[in-house]
């Protein structure tokens, strides 16, 4: 699942024609950091022109801003010619992989604080997604030595300390079963089929952000947010709908439904 929400900075969403699909069942155990050579701008409008034949997934600039061009099921095309512990698909490992590029002049500039934290807080979410340890987060001259040097001067000591302490993933409880969401301006939001599911609800997709839910007598049409195809609605309106009560646990990051 994508995240929404950053370190409490919401994700832009920008598309990359510079995609391809994933092999059959394979997802990605790698995180490959980059540095752009370049300011934020240049390298988003490069990582999304066609002619370049390059992409990553992510895109973080120096003040903390983060753009998403390709979603992470689909093979961003970051790395080039590249291996891992001799694993590699077809030369490269982005295949396997998730591609962040940071915005930095490499020799020029400094890893301001902000760029780290956010960073390191994108992985963490990743990590959880897709159980990738932190030893698995590497930079890109590490999968392609030799041929690339980026991120130059990058802190990697202290940027992996950040990077153990993985944060509990907000979710609705219900019964003996747990929905991930995802907090977007203090709000959670649920994926909209595994939420209804939990609840014992029904959906028809209305329009490409509205979802008609339907569960015995309680019946109405609730607004979301689409993301990479999936709709996310909140879930505590959701559970209004349904005349179910919630009582929300901050240290767990949980909206609790009662029986």
């Amino acid at each position: 699942m994508d995240p929404l929400l950053i370190d409490n900075k919401p994700v832009q969403q920008h598309a990359s024609p510079n995609v391809a699909e994933r092999p059959t069942g394979m997802e990605p155990t790698l995180l490959v950091l980059h540095s752009t050579d370049g300011d934020f701008a240049g390298a988003l409008a490069w990582l999304c022109n066609p002619a370049s034949e390059v992409s990553s997934h992510y895109l973080v600039s120096r003040t903390g801003e983060i753009a998403q061009l390709v979603p992470t099921a689909r093979i961003a095309w970051h790395a080039g010619k590249s291996i891992w512990h001799g694993r590699e698909v077809r030369g490269s490992v982005n295949a396997f992989s998730i591609g962040i590029e940071m915005e930095h002049l490499d020799g020029q500039q400094d890893w301001p604080e902000t760029q780290l934290a956010v960073t390191a807080a994108l992985c963490r979410v990743l990590m959880a997604s897709y159980r990738i340890p932190p030893a698995m987060v590497v930079a890109h001259a590490e999968v392609a030595p030799g041929r690339k040097v980026d991120p130059k001067d990058f802190p990697w000591p202290a940027f992996r300390a950040r990077l153990i302490a993985v944060p509990s993933t907000p979710a609705l409880e219900v019964a003996n079963r747990r929905v991930s969401g995802q907090l977007l301006r203090d709000t959670l939001y649920l994926p909209a089929r595994d939420a209804c599911a939990a609840l014992g609800a029904t959906l028809a997709y209305t329009g490409h952000d509205t979802a008609e839910i339907t569960c015995g007598a309680c019946h109405g049409t609730l607004s979301g947010y689409l993301v990479n195809a999936t709709l996310y609605l909140p879930a505590r309106a959701l559970c209004d709908l349904l005349k179910r009560t919630t009582t929300w646990e901050p240290d767990r990051q949980v909206l609790k439904v009662g029986e």
